[in-house]
């Protein structure tokens, strides 16, 4: 039977890392005029430097960034979706944060 299910697929293309790009699909499918949804969402550790940059600046990085700091030099601000929320948490306790360029470039500031 053709026109039995007729999926609509928008693409997102998740970055981890800068290492490895997931292509996910969050899909709807219409079967029989019911719409049944298909949502995947990735969650990403995030830290913050507890040091500045010579600029004042506190990086914000994801779990695994090859230049995240030691442990006792980090803090840990949740799972994320993206970037924006990880630093609008850091800016909580450090108001001059920003992304990490290597991991978070989309938060990157300078």
């Amino acid at each position: 039977m053709r026109g039995l299910v007729e999926p609509r697929m928008r693409m997102y293309q998740v970055d981890i890392l800068n290492r490895l790009t997931l292509y996910l699909q969050d899909s709807t499918f219409s079967v029989f005029g019911e719409i049944i949804n298909i949502d995947k969402t990735i969650m990403v550790k995030y830290y913050v430097n507890m040091n500045a940059q010579s600029n004042g600046d506190h990086e914000v990085h994801k779990f695994g960034c090859s230049y995240m700091p030691d442990s006792e030099n980090r803090k840990y601000l949740g799972e994320f979706t993206t970037c924006h929320g990880a630093v609008r948490e850091a800016k909580k306790c450090y108001s001059q944060s920003n992304g990490c360029y290597y991991c978070s470039n989309a938060c990157h500031t300078q």
